[in-house]
């Protein structure tokens, strides 16, 4: 088995990668954490029926606004693409466009629909390795969804990604929140120095370290959280006690550290540091507790997230919503998948989350962490057993299964999955759709999961290739499906994510109630927000995202009554939409929607459709031009005329045609219509 990169070496790497400027860099910190409609991009292949069959079906199911929908042409055709193809034809003109869009600070994942190359040949990379280990061991083909995740390497044609700790994003032990979180060296020596006075037990000298570096670094709690045990031992509690509650503010979430450190636990009788408790986790410290999802924060090497892009990698989440093949599915079963996947969320389905126990090497790689993973789970409330077979026992309901071997036939089972379930397996071609050999990942969504994950390539067994147990803790907690893979996959890059990345069953969303309503001015909305009468404290929201035409406007803490100034929008109708942010660390979503008039346009533009013939309308018109999401299918002169729909070109399902006109040389919305 090859060793992991030296700490060093990766740093080094890291650090060159760092002084490259991307087109997609200008992602802003501004953006919240977690995952929803509005953050994702649907990217289509423009020349592929069936991509564009599922992508329609798929935006309705999941109200993806139109301006996140993607069209890319000239995709590469088959399972494979080569580096150059998927960067200059997939990758490159998908970053521009968001870029473009102005999209870079909501956008946190990239969902492919089917037609895009499922593997990307990279010997160019590959060759760049100079570990004999690695250089045996890491294949050189990657997934196209692993590739996205880990873009900035690949746009820089760096080959760290292929060492196994890959993504700092993904949860480690407990213990990795207290390693060195630096990239650069003079950071990474200052902490150095800070962690040896700490083991000397030089507190007085420690208590100052550390609270320069938390003064420094704000962001990284741990420096807090060491900073108020060496103010506690030195019994300066005044001073421990200010430590601890900077930590809680910034995002430290283990009750139980703090319960069971004897100097820290000195503070629980103190009213300020009682009350901040109550905001904490009392799961167990089995792993490190997990983030929601942020693109636009850099992610330090101890898996916490930075604001200094000098101490972290930025990470793009990214799944495939289904494949075409013959080795996978078909159009209408990766349509049954999603639409079954886009009714789970908040449903809190009842069963048990199986771990198999075989002697096959690919279940015994897995199984020291096993115990944790159950642990997590019954911690949660949640039913989790370790069976001492293939598969889970005849009657069983479950709600996540960890497999473990070659062949897994599912077709005959005696269990079932519940809704919302996801699962995985620890073998070799499971997403190798060129072969038929060993069981692949979507069987497992033609059976009722809502997301999986397999290699496109010999991944050797190499257990950071392969999610941990901690995946199904995740995803109870609340996370999404494709954050919960994310959080539990340290090495990415062999991995393809396929499913509805949305899917999140454990959801806890924001309570708060929210109406979007017209004002009496033309040129705004007015939002209001005011707690449930059965809602908690502790599931109000502490952000709301406002958007407009699906573009992130603005973002803002939650107030009684909002006026949303629209001066300088075109005319007609916009879709007004409101994201609750939740206080947790996942940041749980809700979002509410609306259509709404502004500008008084006297007239504004209609559609009828009739056997693929749209008419347009629109009194007093120059021109009328018809969309379906953002792509333009053509303009008729003066204020009536027809469109003919090619729906060999614009695929089958549920279109989302608008109208936009041109009345005195200003342009005026219409209302969206879906056919």
């Amino acid at each position: 088995m090859p060793k992991p990169l030296n700490i060093r070496d990766i740093v080094t790497a890291f650090g060159q990668l760092l002084t490259v400027v991307l087109l997609a860099c200008s992602m802003t910190t501004l953006a919240r954490a977690g995952v929803s409609s509005e953050n994702v991009i649907l990217v289509v292949n423009g020349d592929s029926e069936d991509s564009r069959t599922v992508a329609n079906h798929y935006a309705q199911l999941r109200q993806i606004p139109s301006v996140n929908v993607v069209v890319l042409r000239d995709i590469p055709e088959g399972l494979f693409c080569s580096l150059t193809e998927f960067k200059d034809k997939i990758l490159k003109p998908l970053l521009a466009e968001v870029d473009q869009r102005k999209l870079s600070r909501q956008t946190q994942v990239i969902a492919y629909s089917v037609g895009f190359p499922t593997t990307v040949k990279i010997p160019e990379h590959t060759a760049l390795l100079t570990d004999p280990m690695l250089k045996k061991y890491q294949r050189p083909r990657g997934s196209i969804t692993g590739l996205t995740y880990l873009y900035r390497f690949v746009m820089s044609d760096n080959p760290s990604y292929l060492g196994l700790v890959s993504n700092f994003y993904a949860r480690g032990s407990f213990e990795r929140d207290f390693m060195n979180p630096f990239l650069k060296e003079e950071d990474r020596k200052k902490f150095d120095v800070s962690e040896k006075t700490w083991k000397d037990e030089n507190y007085e000298r420690s208590a100052k370290q550390f609270a320069e570096l938390s003064r420094l670094f704000p962001a990284h709690a741990p420096f807090s959280i060491r900073a108020a045990q060496s103010f506690a031992r030195e019994g300066d509690l005044d001073s421990a006690a200010k430590s601890l509650l900077q930590a809680v503010t910034a995002g430290w979430q283990s009750a139980k550290f703090i319960r069971q450190d004897e100097a820290l636990a000195k503070l629980l009788t103190r009213s300020d540091v009682s009350k901040a408790m109550e905001s904490l986790s009392e799961l167990p410290n089995v792993s490190q507790f997990p983030f929601g999802a942020n693109s636009s924060t850099p992610w330090s090497p101890a898996g916490w997230p930075t604001a200094d892009t000098n101490s972290g990698i930025n990470y793009l989440p990214s799944c495939m919503l289904g494949v075409v093949h013959e080795h996978a599915s078909t159009v209408d079963q990766v349509i049954q998948v999603l639409d079954r996947a886009s009714k789970v969320d908040e449903t809190f389905p009842q069963g048990t989350f199986v771990f198999s126990k075989t002697r096959n090497v690919r279940s015994t790689t897995r199984f020291p962490l096993f115990g944790s993973g159950v642990l997590l789970l019954k911690s949660l409330q949640q039913d989790a057993q370790i069976v001492a077979s293939q598969q889970p026992k005849p009657g069983m309901t479950c709600v996540g299964v960890m497999f473990g071997s070659a062949n897994i036939p599912v077709a005959t089972r005696s269990w079932k999955f519940a809704e919302g379930a996801i699962a995985e397996n620890l073998t070799s071609y499971s997403a190798a759709f060129k072969t038929a050999s060993q069981t692949k990942i979507t069987e497992f969504l033609h059976v009722g999961a809502v997301m999986s994950c397999g290699p496109v390539d010999e991944p050797y067994t190499l257990p950071t290739k392969f999610p941990t147990p901690m995946l199904y803790g995740y995803y109870a907690m609340g996370a999404t499906a494709i954050e919960s893979f994310y959080l539990s996959l340290q090495s990415p890059y062999q991995t393809l994510i396929v499913g509805d990345p949305l899917a999140a069953p454990f959801l806890v969303a924001p309570s708060d109630v929210v109406e979007i309503n017209d004002s009496d001015m033309s040129d705004r909305f007015v939002v209001s927000c005011r707690p449930s009468a059965i809602g908690v404290a502790e599931q109000r929201a502490k952000a709301l995202e406002y958007y407009v035409d699906g573009r992130l406007m603005q973002i803002a803490p939650p107030k009684y009554s909002v006026a949303v100034d629209l001066r300088g929008a075109p005319a007609g109708y916009i879709e007004a939409r409101v994201t609750l942010v939740g206080q947790s660390a996942l940041a749980p979503r809700r979002s509410i929607q609306r259509w709404v008039t502004i500008g008084d346009p006297p007239h504004i533009p209609t559609i009828d459709v009739e056997d693929s013939i749209a008419t347009l309308r629109c009194d007093g018109a120059q021109t009328i031009e018809l969309f379906h999401h953002v792509e333009s299918l053509g303009t008729i002169q003066g204020d009536q005329g027809t469109i003919t729909l090619d729906r060999a070109t614009l695929g089958s399902g549920p279109l989302r045609l608008r109208a936009v006109a041109t009345v005195d040389g200003k342009p005026v919305q219409g209302r969206p219509v879906a056919q």
